[in-house]
């Protein structure tokens, strides 16, 4: 009885140490055209402990309420994928507020995408998207692209994915 103890809390204690190994974030940065960028499918945790001036744009905004509350209701399961750059100021400034705007939105399943300046991603083929420009946020419900937001909002974030959930293309 003794040893089957000993084995189990050796057993528990091995598995709760490997988990919280893999816990830690450890940086994804790579250099390209001597800068430093994230390249390749990533998050956002990731994208803010590499670029923690991300974070800070995402604390700082504040998106409309009223807006807020229209797109929660008419918020439905859909994927987004967006393409950014980590160089590029656009992406900076939109893409932070962008996880600002769908904060609470289990519905939306995001792809975060991180370009380098020729718009290659790593095992992403950019130009199947036909990515033109970073950040560009598509909007993809049962398979079938219904909308994009393209290097910046028309309106707002908000106001842009709202009229993309209403149906209208050109937010």
């Amino acid at each position: 009885m003794r040893l089957r103890m000993i084995r189990l809390i050796l057993t528990l204690s091995l598995t709760l140490m490997l988990l919280s190994c893999g816990s830690e974030l450890k940086s994804k940065k790579v250099t390209r055209d001597n800068t430093e960028m994230l390249y390749g499918k990533t998050t956002a945790r990731q994208l803010y402990f590499d670029f923690p001036v991300w974070k800070e744009v995402y604390d700082l905004y504040t998106p409309d309420q009223q807006v807020e509350n229209e797109l929660h209701k008419l918020a439905r399961p859909m994927k987004v994928k967006i393409f950014f750059g980590t160089w590029c100021k656009d992406s900076r400034k939109n893409v932070p507020r962008f996880f600002k705007v769908i904060k609470g939105l289990d519905q939306f399943e995001v792809e975060l995408i991180a370009v380098d300046r020729g718009l290659d991603a790593e095992n992403e083929n950019a130009d199947r998207y036909d990515i033109q420009r970073v950040p560009t946020f598509i909007f993809i419900e049962d398979g079938h692209e219904i909308g994009r937001i393209i290097e910046h909002p028309v309106k707002s974030l908000e106001e842009d994915t709202v009229n993309i959930l209403k149906g209208d293309k050109d937010a």
